[in-house]
């Protein structure tokens, strides 16, 4: 969430996103100029890997796992503050009473479709990964069900066989929608970011089936107790900063069209390894660090952050630039630094409010229902955000 909210302020100081393409820029400034699609590839693998691990625990002990809870859990886990935005972004951007109409197709994700839904301000620009989420959920009970007998994991063969044909087909050209937007809606989508999804899946069937072996032989090395694993997350974050380079260098708006968007299919990899490094290796500094209280609070607000951060952030920057005037209010400089400050102050507050009045009371009755799905990050490692 933090790179994220990075990436968004540092787009909007600038009153758009600034150029790099054709220029390689350093990782660390690729972190803030180009990690925008980039860092919610970490939260898809890591949802997929929290989300899986009950369905394979399921799988390996031949039982079946509770598909309506799995959705009432995800509904009360992921609707109602979403629910609620979609309801406010809808009334602040009417001109008039059919206008409200326009909510309607973002309470069903319809807003994966290019052209179905209308744009609501400044709200709705980050919702497109919600949808693609929401298609994640949808499948996943189905890829569970396929693992269950010998003819279903041939059947989900055949079907990963498939996508896997399809997708690279698409990277190389083979069909592809006659207009770009459509290839940015298929490249924002479950289809396009499949690789991300499947690899927190496979790090998640080898937590479930090899993690606790694993884990005692990573902590028996004594190079990697001795700094080597904090070394070895280190790198990752390094080689992610070197794709984003690569990104910038590209283009943030071109790098999703084929065959540039395969920087997603690295990023899956890095995102597998991190998370495999962060839940089974003793990286202790790393830990420490993810660990720290402000950190873990983030992650407990991520998802309210992620829906407040824009609206507060757009309009915020928008209105000060309209009552102070344009030119002091562009670019870096103390006072858009301190512009960031106070509006960072009042994304905190607001998803303080919104969590604690909204996602809070509904959390609390999905973990009432029970069941093996973990209801938050606490149950894998420090600092994740809850899912």
């Amino acid at each position: 969430m933090l790179v994220v909210l990075v990436f968004h302020t540092d787009s909007l100081v600038h009153g758009r996103s600034p150029a790099t393409a054709g220029t390689w820029i350093s990782p660390l400034l690729a972190f803030v100029r180009c990690s925008g699609v980039a860092a919610v590839d970490l939260f898809f693998a890591l949802s997929s890997f929290l989300l899986c691990l009950p369905f394979i625990a399921a799988a390996r002990q031949q039982r079946a796992p509770s598909v309506r809870r799995y959705f009432v859990r995800r509904a009360l886990r992921i609707l109602p503050i979403y629910y609620a935005f979609v309801v406010l972004a809808a009334a602040v951007t009417a001109h008039g009473w059919t206008d409200l109409g326009h909510a309607l197709p973002y309470l069903v994700f319809a807003n994966a479709w290019r052209g179905v839904a209308t744009p609501l301000g400044w709200f709705s620009d980050v919702w497109w990964s919600l949808a693609t989420e929401s298609q994640f959920y949808l499948v996943l009970p189905l890829a569970a069900w396929w693992c269950r007998t010998r003819r279903g994991r041939w059947l989900g063969l055949l079907a990963l066989s498939g996508y896997v044909a399809a997708y690279v087909g698409w990277l190389r050209g083979t069909f592809a929608p006659p207009l770009p937007a459509q290839q940015v809606a298929i490249a924002y989508s479950l289809f396009g970011h499949g690789s991300v999804f499947l690899m927190g899946a496979a790090v998640a069937w080898l937590f479930d089936r090899h993690g606790a072996r694993l884990a005692a032989r990573w902590h028996a090395r004594a190079w990697l107790r001795r700094g080597g694993a904090d070394a070895l997350v280190l790198s990752v974050i390094v080689a992610v900063g070197c794709v984003l380079s690569w990104v910038g260098w590209i283009g943030l708006w071109w790098s999703e069209l084929p065959p540039w968007h395969a920087y997603h299919d690295a990023m899956a990899v890095l995102a597998g390894l991190f998370i495999a490094l962060i839940t089974l290796a003793p990286a202790g500094l790393s830990r420490y660090l993810l660990s720290t209280r402000p950190l873990r609070r983030l992650g407990v607000l991520s998802y309210s952050m992620y829906l407040v951060h824009m609206p507060v952030l757009g309009y915020g920057m928008q209105r000060a630039r309209a009552a102070f005037g344009l030119p002091g209010l562009v670019g870096w400089n103390w006072r858009t630094a301190l512009l960031v400050a106070c509006l960072w102050t009042l994304c905190v507050l607001l998803a303080e409010t919104t969590y604690r009045l909204i996602e809070q009371p509904f959390l609390m009755r999905k973990d009432r229902l029970g069941g093996h799905e973990p209801s938050g990050s606490a149950s894998v490692a420090p600092s994740l955000p809850s899912t």
